[in-house]
């Protein structure tokens, strides 16, 4: 029971990419070639922006998120995590996004914060994204007020054999009927608020893995789906198994656009 509820927790749509991208950056921690280049990045970058950021003014949360806005794309992220980011700086890890296929903004400032964090340190990784969130009320929330069963009298020896099972399964029905019945209102109320449902086949241990990976296939290798299948049968140790390149297509394709979104996956 506890594993279907978790299945069929709902995401904010700012949430489910945080989401998926935590899944995205532990493929990427996996690969030596990113662990290096990224290494590689601190060497150079890190000491600029550790002066750039000791040299800004000491503010608050607060204080950055009620700054006056700029003109830039990536306002909501530059604002709240990194706006002291030298321009030079900022270019680079650019470039370095785009480079191992990491979605703009939200790696721009998760690579600054990395550079501000690991000074020092030969083998840095991607950390758990920045958490930048829409205050979104919780549309779907409300009180449930089941149907309340009336107490009623019983007389065994005036009732048939079974009669009080029987109502007692009814009444139950009742109870959880009323139950779905608004608890369905309130998911319609969330999915047109813009809240998703994550599916119980994203859930399956492993599963989440499996298509962050084949991303990163996709994206950063640069292997057609055909390909990507196969390498998914000699990873399971099991040739003769069933990898369909059109599933592959298909998953690869839905994280890109809600994650990525570039062009090449469109």
């Amino acid at each position: 029971m506890t594993d279907e509820i978790e299945a069929k927790r709902r995401f904010d749509t700012d949430d489910r990419r945080i989401w998926l991208l935590q899944q995205y950056y532990a493929v990427l921690n996996e690969q030596p070639d990113f662990r290096a280049a990224l290494a590689q990045l601190v060497d150079d970058e890190g000491e600029a922006a550790h002066e750039a950021d000791s040299s800004a003014a000491p503010r608050s949360f607060w204080d950055a998120w009620n700054e006056p806005r700029i003109d830039d794309p990536s306002e909501d992220f530059i604002r709240t995590g990194a706006r002291s980011m030298p321009a030079d700086v900022r270019a680079r890890l650019e470039v370095f996004a785009d480079q191992w296929r990491l979605p703009r903004p939200n790696a721009v400032v998760d690579l600054w914060l990395i550079l501000l964090r690991t000074r020092g340190d030969g083998s840095p990784g991607l950390p758990d994204p920045w958490p930048v969130f829409k205050m979104r009320p919780l549309t779907g929330a409300r009180k449930i007020w089941p149907a309340r069963p009336v107490p009623f009298e019983y007389v065994p020896e005036f009732r048939l054999v079974g009669w009080i099972e029987k109502y007692a399964d009814e009444v139950a029905r009742t109870v959880h009927d009323s139950m779905m019945q608004q608890a369905e209102e309130a998911d319609r109320a969330a999915q047109v608020a813009g809240w998703k449902t994550i599916g119980p086949w994203r859930r399956k241990e492993g599963m989440s893995r499996r298509l962050a990976l084949r991303l990163y296939r996709a994206a950063v290798l640069g292997m057609d789906w055909e390909s990507i299948a196969d390498a998914e049968a000699d990873d399971d140790k099991d040739p003769d198994g069933e990898w369909d390149a059109q599933s592959v297509r298909l998953s690869v394709q839905r994280w890109a656009r809600e994650l990525v979104g570039h062009a090449a996956f469109r």
